[in-house]
């Protein structure tokens, strides 16, 4: 009968997860004076109906800063630093990592085609990538290798022959290699 195939069968493990994520943030816009800021928490919890010895509870704080003033003709400073802190991963990925990146750009010739570009990425050396994977089956948190501390120079030059017509636009200095962040959060610093 089907009752008595139904009680043969293997207990089921049921897996419960739950995550909740809260972000605030605010920008500042003086003039020559740009900054923003923002916070985020998170908060995640699995819960297995066998395996409760695999049950686990983690959280995840971040903030950062993202500033950038024009000085005087066409030279602009930027600068982003973040802050993330994990608890509850397994030993040895509970790390609180800053990361900080800055450069510095001039713009030259009359109509601002040109642009040299000096950026500095992951300054005190702390980049680190952990991720975090939850199955019915297995928990597993992962650190992953990142570029670390290096530099960059860079020269830029717009061809496009449309530009003297329009009012020339400054490069932006957003432009950061993939995987390097600029403001809010991206990988790279803690909770993918």
């Amino acid at each position: 009968t089907s009752g008595d195939i139904l009680a043969n069968l293997p207990p089921q493990n049921i897996t419960t997860s739950m995550t909740g994520m809260y972000n605030l943030g605010f920008t500042i816009n003086i003039k020559t004076f740009t900054m923003t800021s923002s916070v985020r928490a998170t908060y995640s919890k699995a819960a297995y109906s066998i395996s409760t010895s695999q049950n686990t509870e983690y959280t995840n704080y971040a903030a950062s800063t993202d500033a950038r003033i024009t000085l005087f003709g066409s030279l602009r400073l930027a600068s982003d630093v973040s802050y993330t802190t994990n608890n509850g991963l397994s030993t040895g990925f509970n790390q609180n990592t800053t990361l900080w990146n800055a450069n510095i750009t001039k713009d030259f010739f009359k109509d601002k085609r040109a642009q040299i570009k000096i950026q500095l990425y992951d300054i005190l050396g702390q980049a680190v990538s952990i991720r975090r994977t939850t199955t019915e089956n297995y928990i597993e948190d992962v650190q992953s290798k990142v570029l670390t501390r290096y530099f960059l120079v860079s020269f830029i030059y717009n061809f496009n022959k449309f530009l003297s017509a329009q009012k020339a636009q400054p490069q932006d200095d957003h432009q950061f290699m993939p995987g390097m962040r600029m403001g809010g959060f991206r990988g790279g610093r803690g909770m993918d």
